[in-house]
């Protein structure tokens, strides 16, 4: 499944974000895939490797997220990372990026969950109808 977020994108000055997902659990507590961005000034787009690691939330009720840049795995407390110096990449600050694509995981979390909770209020009203 993936989810496109263009105005998440035009927010955080982004011309694409977009979450693909290749792993979920029904319960909401894995799910992990890629981001696919590209900044307003990029010919091209770029992807990274994520996970949501809802095992700890903070105090604000916020999971992690755990990005692979490629060439280092940072994991950012989505509650404290504007607050807080987000790392440098590629001569920037993160905190922009990573709210934005904060944001849009959770989001898709959200809609997967949803989607999956109808899919099965679907299928069993009609298999209990007929018992």
């Amino acid at each position: 499944m993936y989810s496109s977020y263009p105005h998440i994108a035009r927010s955080f000055h982004l011309k694409e974000l977009t979450v693909l997902c290749n792993d979920w659990e029904q319960s909401g507590k894995l799910l992990s895939g890629k981001i696919r961005y590209q900044k307003e000034r990029d010919f091209q787009s770029r992807e990274i490797a994520f996970r949501l690691l809802t095992e700890e939330l903070d105090d604000n009720g916020f999971p992690k997220l755990q990005l692979d840049w490629g060439f280092e795995t940072c994991v950012y407390d989505l509650g404290n990372c504007i607050e807080n110096a987000a790392p440098v990449i590629d001569g920037e600050s993160t905190a922009e990026l990573i709210e934005a694509f904060g944001i849009a995981v959770i989001h898709t979390t959200s809609e997967m969950a949803m989607f999956s909770r109808q899919q099965t209020t679907h299928i069993q009203q009609p298999l209990g109808m007929l018992s």
